[in-house]
């Protein structure tokens, strides 16, 4: 009897030790306890892959739209600014310069004009650009426009010179028409640059050589400069 009564206690403790408790929640202990908890390294992943995913979805979905998706900005300490933007390809080569002889000796000089949100450069007889100052990781940096002819006053003056073909806007290209005028005070500079026209715009170059040049274009000069193509007519004024 002493033999059984010990057995009887020993399998009651035993089934004690099997039998489930509960846990704090609740629920049954030995489940609780084989249920595996998320390690921090595991839900790091799995939110990793999901950004993956949802931006390999966006991109696909752009695409058939026909959405530009421009890349991000460049590492902050790559030194990337607007001062090393790609210079813009020219649609076209340049017209050949004509005009008055002090004129054309302005060939391959520069000068620009800076506001709060650009920089303009005008090189007489080549080109005209615009770059954006900021510092921005989409900065633009095109061309106004390239030398194309004399825009003429009274069908006998010149009056500006004209810049066409610059980069495109939209469906047309910019352009920019260059006022020559006289440097009264020997400050040779660029003036400032206006856009009374979207992507059309208006500049005035402040030179020397226009302080006693005559900008007629001689009689015996005017035919030739009109089938080069280096000047337009404009309408005679009232």
């Amino acid at each position: 009897p002493t033999t059984t009564r010990t057995r009887r206690r020993g399998a009651g403790r035993r089934a004690m030790r099997e039998r489930p408790r509960p846990c704090r929640g609740g629920g049954i202990g030995d489940v609780h306890t084989r249920r595996r908890r998320r390690r921090p390294r595991d839900a790091f992943v799995l939110g990793l892959v999901g950004v993956v995913a949802t931006m390999v979805s966006t991109a696909v979905t752009a695409e058939r739209a026909g959405i530009k998706i421009v890349e991000g900005p460049p590492n902050p300490t790559s030194g990337s600014t607007w001062q090393n933007a790609q210079e813009p390809t020219p649609s076209r080569e340049t017209d050949e310069p004509v005009g008055p002889a002090p004129l054309l000796a302005l060939m391959g000089r520069s000068f620009t004009y800076t506001d709060a949100s650009y920089e303009y450069t005008v090189w007489p007889f080549q080109n005209a650009t615009q770059k954006e100052r900021h510092n921005s990781w989409n900065a633009f940096y095109g061309i106004l426009g390239l030398w194309g002819y004399w825009e003429l006053e009274n069908n006998a003056t010149y009056l500006s010179m004209m810049f066409t073909d610059g980069t495109l806007c939209g469906a047309s290209a910019r352009s920019v028409e260059v006022k020559v005028m006289c440097a009264a005070d020997g400050n040779e500079h660029l003036g400032a640059v206006e856009e009374p026209e979207t992507c059309k715009y208006t500049t005035s170059l402040y030179v020397e050589a226009m302080c006693e040049l005559d900008m007629e274009v001689p009689e015996e000069e005017l035919g030739g400069v009109l089938a080069a193509g280096g000047a337009r007519r404009q309408a005679p004024a009232d």
